[in-house]
């Protein structure tokens, strides 16, 4: 008996705090409706089980999406290449605007390193030069995409000959 009852004081001595805590805890907290200013010029926050757009701005809008277009070309390198590959650099890979490694035409890199410069980087060359080491061409690889059945949050992904040239390539 002596036993129990020093264990209920300890639990006593918990519990008391807390529930005193939570008693005297303000409940006048309600959730705010102000939109918090975004310095994108798009977004949208949806329900993943839904897709109902829950908050967003130019939602509709469509825009380029170079980061999902670009990962889901590394996903699709890792996914028919071989990674011990080497890669030589075509004149339309070397010829990349802005964002770039800076490979010169006939130079040869291994796979592996332009998947790195790929996603790490944002290369616009790298992911010219995997795409014609694997496809061929730019515009094979783009129907590769275009006929794999990618779904990306809900959404199939089905017109990658329209969103890439305006992200990572130029057709």
């Amino acid at each position: 008996m002596v036993i129990f009852m020093h264990k209920t004081k300890k639990y006593y001595l918990v519990i008391l705090p807390v529930l005193v805590f939570l008693l005297l805890w303000p409940n006048n907290i309600e959730a705010s409706t102000e939109i918090p200013f975004m310095y994108s010029g798009a977004y949208a926050l949806t329900d993943g089980r839904t897709n109902r757009v829950l908050l967003g701005k130019n939602e509709n809008l469509p825009m380029a999406n170079a980061s999902t277009t670009k990962i889901l070309t590394c996903i699709y390198i890792l996914e028919v290449a071989n990674m011990e590959d080497t890669v030589t650099i075509s004149e339309n890979a070397a010829s990349q605007p802005k964002v770039r490694l800076g490979m010169k035409e006939g130079e040869k890199y291994p796979l592996k390193d332009l998947l790195y410069g790929l996603m790490l980087e944002s290369y616009n060359d790298c992911a010219v030069a995997l795409a014609e080491h694997v496809s061929g061409s730019v515009e094979a690889f783009v129907q590769a995409l275009n006929t794999k059945d990618t779904n990306i949050y809900g959404r199939p992904m089905k017109n990658f000959g329209r969103v890439m040239p305006l992200c990572c390539f130029r057709l």
